[in-house]
Parts: C-alpha cells; structure tokens; sequence
C-alpha cells in the first residue's frame, strides 16, 4: 500500500499534471456548451427546453396528439407561405378540396393566425418551429409505433429465411435471422415511455471528451513509466526490496485509479452540462424510447445504461493504458512509443471506416478500439459478429475482448517489467552502422552544423521518422483510387470540349445538346406510352428504347454543365467576369468544395511527423544536463541555437514535399491539369474570393499558407520541447496544442474546426471562411489569419533563445 501511494502521490503531485487536468476538464465542459448553445444548428436549446416543459405534464398519447397537432398547423403555415411567396405578397385565397379535407374546421383558425402573425413559436420563426416539431414527431412516433417495429421484425426474418440466399441452414445468415428474431422477441410487450432524449444525446456523444480522456490517460502513463525510463531511474528501483512486482502492480493500479478519476470528471462533467441544458427526462424509462436506440437489444432502464456507459468508458481507458505502458517499457525511443500509440488509433479508425458492415472481414471493423470508445454505438444497435459462422452478439465479444485482454495485458506488462532489463534509451539503428556514420563524421567533419544534424536525424531518430512518413504516403500514392462514377467521365468529356470561357459555338452546341436530350425524353415516354396500351411488344419496347437510353446517359452529367453554365451567365451580369468552363473534379479535392477534412487529415500526418522529430531537439539537452556543458563552449549559445533550428526548418522542406506531392500528382494524373489558367472564380465554391486569381495561383497561395503553417507548427514544437525541459512532456504538450485540433477538426467538430493553426495547415479555410468579406476588407483578414501563426512562433522561437543562451536559467 505504500508503494501504491507513493507512486500515486508522484504523478498527482506534479503541478503540470494537475494543471493539465484542469485545463482539460475546463475546455471539454467549455466547448461542450458552446458546441450546443453556439454551433452550427438554428434551433437552440432553450426552445427544446420549453417544449420539453410543456410536455412533461402530459401523458404519452396527449403528448403524440399535440405534436402531431403542430406539425400539422406548422404545415398548413408552410403552405400559406408558399402560396403568398408565389402571388407576390398578400393573404391567399383558400380553395382546393384536399386542403379542406386535411385541416376540415381549422382552416380559418390557422388562416387567422397566420394573417395576424399570432402563431405559438418556440424559436425564432415558424420555419424553425416546422423543423423543431417535426424532429419531435418522428420520435415519438418512433415510440408509440415500438410493437410494430418489433412485429416487422419478425415478419421480415421469415420473408428473408424464404429467400434462397439466406435459407440454408448451418449458414451465418440464416443463423443471424434466426439468433435476431428470438432476441428481439423476448422484448415483445414491453411498454415505451417518451421523454427527453437531447440530454441524453449530448451527455454521451461529444467526441471530443473522448480525445481528451484518452490523452490524459496516456499522460498518466508515460508519467508512471517513460519518465522515470528516461532518466534512469529503474536502474535504481528494481535491484531494491519490492522493486519489481510490487512497484509495476502499484504503477497499475494507479493507472486504473486514474482512469477513473478521469472518467468520472471528464464524463461527470458532460452529465452536470447536459442536465442543465436539458434534462434527462425519465431515468426508469427503457432505452429504446431514446432517438436512436429504437434498434438496441437490450432490456435495460436509461439509468442502468448511464451506469454502464461510464463503467465501458472506464474500461477501455484502462485496456487502452496498459497498451501504452507495454509499448512505454518494451520501444527504445519515445519517438517509437508516440507513432506506435498514434498508430494503434490511425490503423484502428481506418478499419473502422473504411471495411463495410456487410464485409466478410467485419470483425475487424466492430472489434476495435474505435468502436469501443464510441460506448454509444455498442448499445444503441443490435449488432452480430460472424465468429466460425456463429453469430455471437457484439456486447458479449466486447466484455470478452476487453477483460480478458486487461487480464492478459497486466500480466505481459508485469512480466516486462519484472523479467526484462528496462535500460535507458537505445539506438535504433545497428551498432555496426552507428560506428560507420561516426567513422564518417569524424573523417570528413567534426563542425558544429554536422554534430547538431547527427543529434536531430540520428540520436533524436528524425530520419528513421521521417523514413516511416515516406513509405505511408508512398504506400497511399501507389494505392491511391480515385473512384471516379461514368457520369463523371461524361461529366469530363462535356467540360473537356467547352473548356474556356463562353461563346458562341459553346451555347450553340450547349442548346443542341439539350435538344437532343429533350428529344429523346419525349420519345422514351410516347414509347412507353405505346408499351402500356399494349400496342408494341416487349421485344420492340426494349430493342427501340436501348437507343433512347443511350442518347439519355450523359443526361445527369449535363444538368451539372447546364448548372455551371447558369452560373457563369448569372456572375458575368453581376460581376462583369468571364468566367470559365473548368473540369473541376480534381480540383475539387484540391481546394475543399466539401469541407476540410481532406485537408486537416495531411495536416495531422504532417504534425505527428514534426512532434516525433523535433521534440526532443532541446529538451535532450536539459534533461540530460548538457545544458551547462554547451553554454561553456565558445560556441554553444547563439551558434549552438541558431544551427539546431535552421537545421529543424530546412527538415520541414522534405517533409512539407512528403505531405503533399503525392496528393497533388495523383489529383493531376488522373484528373488532368485543364483550367489552371482560369479564373479561380469559376468554381462556384471559391466565388466569393476577395482576390483576383488563377486557378494555379490560388493552389499556389494555399501551399504557400500550408509551408507558413509547418514553420509555425515547427516553432512551436520547438518552443515547447525548450520549455519544458523533457522530451516527452514536450512532446505531449505538442501533440495538445497542434494534432488535438486537427483530429478535431477531421472528425467534424465544426465549432473547434478553424482554431490555433488548423487554418493554415488546411490553407483553403483561410479563403473561404473570409469569402463573405468584399474587397480590402476580406485580403486584410486573410493576410492577418495567414501572418499571424507566424509572428507569435517568432516570438516563441525569441523565448526559446533567451532560455538557451541565458547561463543560469533551469535547464
């Protein structure tokens, strides 16, 4: 028990973990609120709150009737809107026998209503209330509706075990029909009650509380063990009475206890947030009256799975800690340890995503980290994994998976410790080569720039890290599918042959295109017309049609040219601009029509690649004690800074290059480079741009922002790998401070998307999200977003200096 304490009291003593904690559970309950009070949805909190309050007094029929009544008054206001938009202003007169049928005797009352503007809003305005009330409609339907949901159930396992694909017996499909049928029919009579579910919703699905529980999880670890490794502490501990077992089962349980307290303040506070927004309702309800969880299995009050969801979260931040404990003890570097934990979440979110529900290989999709995390997802769906073509539930693989794999994983890591010489940092390179690299240094160069460029590529690993980054981007070029449907090659060919701006000849082919389209519309419908009047056969119905369906195919692909052409015509009477027909397929990607995504995904892989490099470009020196040995050289303040950055800086050139050549070739080779010379303009996503530019000219200004962003996040890596004195906190401050908001930012947190240098490692956020500012002021903004970043580096970078070259500060 002393031990237990004494290593408890060493990690919750230290004052940057603690001050991390608190920053932590601050920031996840800040962005909490604001993500639902200030995001991106028009209906705000309060409005659900006050229908939620008018409800409660009501019983669940009275409450069915009342929303079913409002969705049908705010229909009848949608309707009124319509009718008045389209006649231009003034009340409309009431005709049409459905509509009096419809509404019957509340025709005038709404009409009046409408008229005098007296509607009963809960938002802002009666369109707001139409989307409110009809989200609320569909769930309680949802849940008055459950006896049926569970009896189409039924139904639809004995129609599909009639269907020859799943009627063979010994088959996992016909044993999943069977194993989901008795599963749900054990729930038959059990009674729904609606009641709040956004509370729920918010309390359990904010993604970001789990990026934060699991980095705060692996601080505690690489607190319990990398720390004390990279000080050659264990060296002492272990030859000592109850150095081993005792001190690495304490080292454990202080980790479980962590999880805990973590657990229990990040998601505690979540709970706390979302009781005050909105409530939770009923507790002793059943969880499949919440939205969403229509589908789950189980027969468990919202209470119980409030209690194991906290209890799943607990689990698999432990499972997930003691990962990162044997990699801690077993890796020989740090930089190994931070890209085989980043590793383990990248491949793991990649099987996620990328196998499909339906794939023979799915296990790997539903057994995995990823989709552990998301407790929510395990629960709300009823799920069945494929095992030796058994279908064995997932909830019951998940507890296997994660207690006996905590079990195994305790014991490995006790073994490790216990049995295996935990030395201090090793080489990863061979002794042999190691030797022939120092043979070669010392024979042609024993100058400080070639020293400082050993320690960063070779004792720091930047060149094994950076060789890892270019065989996974290399990987993904090779691999790299661009997916492109044959409505996009018709797409292709249409732009191709209109390809510059507007003329004559390009309308004129434009028209006849569309004649020819119309034409065989029009005969596609007299032929079946005839068919139906029985006045061809079916072999002359199909032989005459395949020629009308071939004139038909690029049809889809047109309406995109006729919207473009629309477009160019529209901004030419307002602008005055000559635009231009652009294949704007690749450049697409290139320049974000869709999001960011794309973007924030290289910018991640570009910044774990900056941390693992240069984390330890000044932190090995004070944590080492070399501090005091370089700053009594002639050489070894000024100088001794000045190569070891420029030689960081000259390092991002390769990776810069690494990130995005890849990317922009394949985008080019397949797609081809027609309409670099347009004006940006053309592509209607980038129509507000402040700038006057090219195509290639806004490519060019985005990588140059992006390089800005790699000097930034350089600096800034740097600036903390100084600061903080030990590789590895400045490594897990770096990872906070830049890769955080990225991973953010690619899992669609919108309201933390563009936040510290996320816009300037995505480069397009910077211009499109300052679109809607005109003229002087849009370039201003863009100039300050994009200069900014940079200015504080340089100031970071100043610190940095004066903390290196000032004798007598703490190193």
């Amino acid at each position: 028990m002393d031990i237990f304490l004494h290593e408890f009291m060493k990690v919750f003593t230290k004052r940057s973990v603690l001050v991390f904690l608190v920053i932590a559970i601050s920031i996840n309950g800040i962005l909490l609120y604001r993500n639902e009070n200030k995001g991106y949805s028009s209906i705000k909190p309060s409005s659900y709150k006050e229908v939620y309050k008018d409800l409660a007094s009501m019983s669940d029929e009275q409450k069915y009737e009342f929303l079913k009544e409002k969705v049908e008054e705010f229909n009848f206001y949608m309707w009124m809107q319509s009718i008045e938009d389209s006649q231009g202003g003034g009340i409309p007169m009431i005709g049409g026998q459905g509509i009096a049928e419809r509404y019957g005797d509340k025709v005038p009352i709404y009409t009046q209503r409408f008229a005098e503007g007296n509607m009963i809003l809960y938002t802002e305005n009666y369109m707001l209330d139409y989307f409110l009330f009809n989200e609320l409609y569909k769930e309680i339907t949802q849940v008055m509706n459950y006896d049926e949901y569970l009896k189409d159930i039924e139904e639809r396992a004995k129609h599909m075990i009639g269907v020859s694909v799943f009627s063979k017996p010994g088959t996992f499909s016909y044993r999943n029909i069977i194993k989901t049928a008795d599963d749900f029919k054990r729930l038959e009579g059990n009674v729904l009650n609606y009641d709040i579910s956004k509370g729920v919703h918010m309390a359990t699905g904010f993604d970001l509380s789990d990026l934060i529980t699991l980095l705060t999880v692996i601080i505690i670890c690489i607190q319990l063990i990398l720390i004390e490794r990279e000080r050659g502490l264990f060296a002492l501990v272990k030859p000592t009475y109850k150095g081993r077992l005792q001190v690495i089962l304490s080292k454990i349980g202080v980790l479980f206890v962590s999880c805990l307290f973590i657990t229990a303040c990040i998601y505690g506070t979540n709970f706390l947030i979302a009781g005050h927004v909105y409530g939770f309702g009923d507790t002793s309800r059943l969880i499949q009256s919440l939205s969403g969880f229509i589908g789950s299995g189980l027969e468990i009050s919202l209470g119980t799975y409030f209690t194991i969801f906290l209890l799943t979260k607990l689990a698999v931040s432990f499972f997930t800690g003691l990962i990162v404990l044997l990699f801690c003890l077993t890796l020989m570097h740090y930089a190994a340890v931070y890209l085989c934990t980043i590793s383990i979440f990248g491949v793991s979110y990649l099987l996620y995503r990328m196998i499909p529900p339906s794939s023979a290989l799915n296990i790997f999709k539903y057994v995995n980290l990823v989709y552990f995390i998301d407790a929510g997802g395990l629960y709300s769906q009823y799920l069945n994994i494929n095992l030796f073509g058994y279908p064995v539930n997932i909830i019951p693989v998940f507890l296997a998976v994660c207690g006996l794999g905590t079990g195994l994983l305790i014991y490995i890591v006790a073994r490790v410790f216990c049995l295996r010489k935990i030395a201090a940092i090793k080489p990863i390179l061979p002794g042999r080569l190691i030797q022939r690299f120092n043979h070669l240094i010392k024979r042609h160069s024993a100058g400080l720039l070639a020293h400082e460029a050993w320690k960063i590529f070779i004792m720091n690993k930047a060149l094994a890290v950076i060789a890892i980054f270019l065989f996974i981007q290399l990987v993904s070029f090779a691999n790299y599918q661009p997916g492109r449907s044959m409505d996009d090659f018709f797409y292709r060919d249409f732009m191709t042959k209109l390809s510059g701006e507007m003329t004559e000849e390009k309308e004129a082919f434009l028209d006849q295109t569309q004649m020819e389209l119309d034409n065989a519309l029009t005969g596609m419908l007299s032929l079946g017309e005839l068919y139906q009047r029985g006045e061809i056969t079916d072999i002359e119905y199909h032989g005459q049609s395949r020629g009308f369906q071939e004139v038909l195919r690029p049809q889809t692909a047109f309406r995109a040219v006729m919207e473009r052409r629309e477009y160019i015509s529209e901004q030419e009477l307002e602008t005055g601009e000559k635009l231009w027909f652009i294949y704007d397929t690749g450049l697409d990607r290139l320049t974000a029509s869709r999001g960011y995504r794309g973007d924030l995904t290289l910018g991640a892989l570009a910044c774990i690649t900056l941390i693992a490099c240069f984390s330890g470009v000044f932190a090995g020196e004070y944590s080492s004690g070399a501090i005091k040995m370089i700053r009594s050289c002639p050489e070894g303040r000024g100088k001794t800074f000045m190569y070891k950055t420029l030689i960081c800086l000259a390092t991002v050139i390769p990776i810069f290059a690494i990130t995005y050549l890849p990317d922009l070739i394949n985008t080019f080779h397949y797609f081809g480079t027609d309409g670099l010379n347009g004006p940006v303009r053309s592509l209607p996503h980038l129509s507000g741009l402040p700038f006057d530019m090219t195509v290639a000219g806004y490519l060019v200004w985005i990588h140059i922002i992006r390089f800005i962003g790699f000097i930034s996040a350089a600096l800034l890596v740097l600036f903390v790998s100084g600061m903080s004195g030990s590789s590895v906190n400045a490594m897990l401050i770096s990872t906070g401070l830049v890769l955080i908001p990225c991973i953010a930012g690619m899992l669609g947190m919108r309201l933390i998307e563009g936040i510290l240098l996320n816009g300037i490692l995505s480069g397009n956020m910077i211009f499109q999200r300052d679109a809607s500012l005109i003229g002087l002021t849009g370039k201003i903004s863009i100039y300050i977003k994009s200069l900014v970043p940079l200015a504080l580096s340089a100031v970071a970078c100043v610190l940095n200096y004066r903390k290196f070259c000032v004798t007598g500060r703490r190193g």
